[in-house]
């Protein structure tokens, strides 16, 4: 645990009480994914889960508290581990004039990024996902209108941006097919999807 160089603000210290009696906030000191984490299992905040991304006043990777339907356009942001990087942040509730700084993984319009290239572009063997036939005429468009798709193709569509298509939908599919599931960031697995790799983004289902 790294060691905190600065007082605990009043804020996190109550927040910490709301997670439950033995939570100590001295271990969310630049711990962020599993302070994130912590809150959402205790169901402090009602369908919040985790989302991972980068913060622009976090040096690196970051972790932090959203609610809503999605990450990349949340409802509110809760970052208990902010403080832990800026003596000068006292809350963990972020206020809405500064939910541009947090930039969760995936974020981006796929219409604006490009289309992924084709397995007859990159000279490879078409995959498609388990049960394509189940997946929705939607689904089944925007993947007819990107490919087919080889390897390289699909590791375009799950390294690049999440909105705009059905996402959620493609990647459960994909993660079932043994060719695709090791493709995909467990980062854009986790946020975009209710599979909750590794019980890291959200409170498990009773």
């Amino acid at each position: 645990m790294a060691k905190r160089e600065w007082s605990i603000p009043f804020l996190i210290r109550e927040l910490a009480k709301k997670v439950g009696p033995d939570v100590d906030p001295d271990k969310w000191w630049h711990n962020c994914h599993a302070a994130s984490l912590e809150i959402v299992r205790a169901g402090v905040f009602p369908g919040a889960r985790v989302a991972r991304g980068v913060c622009r006043m976090v040096g690196g990777q970051h972790s932090w508290v959203y609610l809503g339907d999605s990450p990349y356009s949340p409802t509110a942001i809760i970052d208990p581990t902010l403080w832990s990087y800026h003596q000068t942040v006292f809350s963990p509730y972020v206020v809405r004039a500064m939910n541009n700084i947090y930039v969760a993984k995936g974020a981006g319009d796929i219409w604006q990024a490009g289309k992924p290239r084709t397995a007859s572009q990159m000279g490879e063997k078409a995959i498609f996902p388990e049960n394509y036939g189940n997946l929705t005429s939607g689904a089944q468009l925007f993947l007819e209108m990107c490919g087919p798709l080889g390897r390289t193709g699909w590791n375009d569509l799950f390294h690049g941006p999440m909105q705009g298509w059905p996402a959620g939908e493609i990647l459960e599919a994909a993660d079932k097919t043994p060719q695709l599931s090791p493709l995909i960031p467990i980062d854009v697995l986790g946020m975009n999807t209710d599979l909750n790799p590794g019980g890291l983004y959200m409170k498990e289902k009773p």
